[in-house]
């Protein structure tokens, strides 16, 4: 129907109250679908869209961008652990001793978020917890042949969970 009145050459109310009518959408919307397909005549371009600018867009400097990284490494992915607050502070100073503007809050904060979990727990609590999180899972040799043949009682249970769950086992 949208290719329909692109061919036309001139848009009358009617045929595009007609339209509008049948797709069930406004006619503000059926304009903007057949500007769109006559830019680029695809079906792909009559799909919605999110508006604005990707999210992971990026508008920092490389300069700006390697210095933020340095402090990202050097400060935030040690041992000790340091808050982000504390990582605030370093690139703000480190930002003005090269006499750079200072990135927001929210960038750093995006970047400290874009880091990989395994390696952020392998540099801040250790390899061995970062192992224990994100390591393969033991496989167990137990098989369970019929029903009820294999349980796996569960700590904490309810006095009335752990009744029940002894009288199906009996």
């Amino acid at each position: 129907m949208i290719r329909e009145l692109v061919e036309q050459s001139r848009l009358t109310n009617s045929t595009v109250e007609e339209a509008a009518t049948r797709l069930r959408i406004r006619r503000s919307l059926l304009y903007r679908l057949v500007d769109r397909y006559r830019r680029r005549p695809q079906t792909s371009s009559l799909l919605p869209y999110k508006r604005g600018r990707d999210r992971k867009t990026r508008f920092l400097e490389a300069t700006r961008e390697d210095l933020l990284a340095t402090c990202v490494k050097e400060v935030y992915l040690v041992p000790e652990r340091p808050s982000m607050a504390a990582l605030i502070r370093e690139v703000r100073r480190r930002f003005a001793e090269h006499q750079l503007p200072v990135p927001n809050y929210r960038t750093v904060a995006s970047r400290v978020a874009a880091l990989d979990p395994r390696l952020t727990m392998a540099k801040r609590p250790g390899t061995k917890a970062a192992r224990q999180k994100f390591g393969p899972v033991g496989v167990s040799n137990l098989r369970a042949d019929a029903p009820l043949d294999l349980l796996q009682i569960v700590y904490g249970l309810s006095p009335r969970a752990q009744r029940i769950l002894r009288g199906a086992i009996a």
